[in-house]
């Protein structure tokens, strides 16, 4: 996968490969290019502007990338491109942001740490300082501690999913939630298909069968983002459990907290 993942960047990064990213009516044409406030040029290829190159054709225009000429994931031209096209492939842009991003790349050369038995996805297996790191900050046990880096990091964090990541009996599994559920770190509610009772403050993203629905707040945590999630339609953390317990919790640390949105209205006449 390491070996599959560059090859596919060097494709990307080939200054002569395009792909079709969507379609432009030619009546919008110059409009759709003087968008880009870049520089624009007209060849025997067609219409070249920034990392746009829009074929001669008669009325609908079909427009193609050039990968290797984005700065990054979060390049102005793509804002453009969705905004200005009459149509837009948005699942190969969400795939484009996974490869030309690096988290396909990181997340296929991870090494996972050796353990001797047991399941990832628990942390106090596969990071264990961790936990005793978020128990001492936050003022848990252990176990609760445990269960909310899952709530904070993984996408699928059901009940039946946490008892068999850890091996807990139903009470213990109870009293962890119910020592956790007296914080303000999360939310004791019921929502349709999540198989848990506890949830991250904030928004929520109601995701059909066969996903399962998750906080907003773990999007950065899923490749592609919600383009991935949306337009791709995977669930896929950007590394192993190990590593994306860390990510939580660093981002938890940096001030990015979970939390719900202030509501801003205006004065009732």
């Amino acid at each position: 996968l390491p070996v599959a993942a560059d090859l596919a960047r060097q494709r990307l990064a080939d200054p002569g490969f395009t792909v079709s990213i969507g379609h432009v009516d030619g009546a919008k044409l110059p409009a759709f290019t003087a968008a880009f406030g870049l520089p624009v040029t007209t060849g025997p290829a067609g219409t070249e502007v920034g990392p746009v190159l829009v074929p001669p054709t008669d009325r609908w225009h079909r427009v193609r990338l050039y990968p290797s000429r984005l700065s990054g994931t979060d390049d102005p031209a793509l804002a453009v491109l969705r905004a200005r096209l009459d149509h837009v492939n948005e699942q190969l842009l969400a795939a484009l942001g996974a490869l030309v991003g690096g988290q396909l790349t990181e997340v296929v050369s991870h090494v996972v740490p050796a353990m001797d038995d047991g399941f990832a996805q628990d942390p106090t297996r596969s990071a264990a300082d961790l936990v005793t790191t978020v128990a001492t900050t936050l003022g848990l046990g252990v176990d609760a501690a445990a269960l909310y880096l899952q709530l904070l990091a993984l996408p699928d964090p059901t009940d039946r999913n946490v008892a068999r990541w850890t091996g807990w009996k139903p009470a213990r599994l109870k009293a962890a939630r119910a020592e956790l559920a007296a914080t303000g770190h999360v939310v004791a509610a019921k929502r349709p298909r999540a198989g848990r009772s506890l949830f991250l403050p904030g928004g929520w993203l109601a995701l059909k069968a066969p996903l399962l629905p998750l906080e907003r707040w773990k999007l950065p945590l899923l490749i592609g983002g919600e383009g991935g999630v949306t337009a791709l339609g995977i669930v896929s953390p950007v590394a192993p459990p190990p590593r994306l317990f860390a990510l939580a919790w660093a981002r938890l640390c940096d001030g990015d907290a979970p939390r719900f949105d202030d509501l801003v209205t205006e004065r009732r006449r």
